[in-house]
């Protein structure tokens, strides 16, 4: 069972990876249309389903504020899904997308499920996310 997001909350894991910093906002998924906020959180910008709210990071380089990139998770009742991610070329393979799937899965305290529809590149992260999980998972 995931967990529901209740309240609207901010906030900004300094050095997580090491060497970037995440800002990250959980959205709940009864969020006001009236709400300012709304304009840069929109739930209607998310195509998965959101029934249990959704989180949205931006990703910085820690020493520069140098944006690298962003993703929006939202989950219903069953699953916790990827809506959208983007890294920077320059700043793949360090850990950050690897990073933000397990900060959105303690936030929802359920597993990501992975989409019908993957990259060439998103194929072989799941790859090595799952054998990571199997690995985490045998005694």
């Amino acid at each position: 069972m995931v967990k529901v997001i209740e309240q609207f909350l901010c906030g900004k894991l300094s050095d997580h990876p090491p060497g970037f910093d995440l800002e990250c906002v959980l959205v709940p998924a009864n969020f006001e249309v009236g709400d300012p906020r709304i304009h840069d959180y929109d739930p209607q910008s998310i195509s998965v389903p959101q029934t249990s709210g959704a989180v949205w990071f931006r990703v910085l380089e820690a020493e520069t504020d140098l944006y690298i990139g962003h993703a929006t998770f939202a989950a219903d009742e069953n699953a916790v899904r990827c809506d959208t991610i983007d890294i920077s070329p320059s700043h793949k393979r360090k850990g950050i997308a690897t990073a933000l799937y397990d900060y959105v899965e303690d936030i929802f305290d359920a597993l990501t499920q992975p989409s019908e529809l993957r990259t060439e590149e998103a194929r072989l992260f799941w790859d090595n996310r799952q054998v990571a999980r199997e690995t985490t998972l045998t005694p």
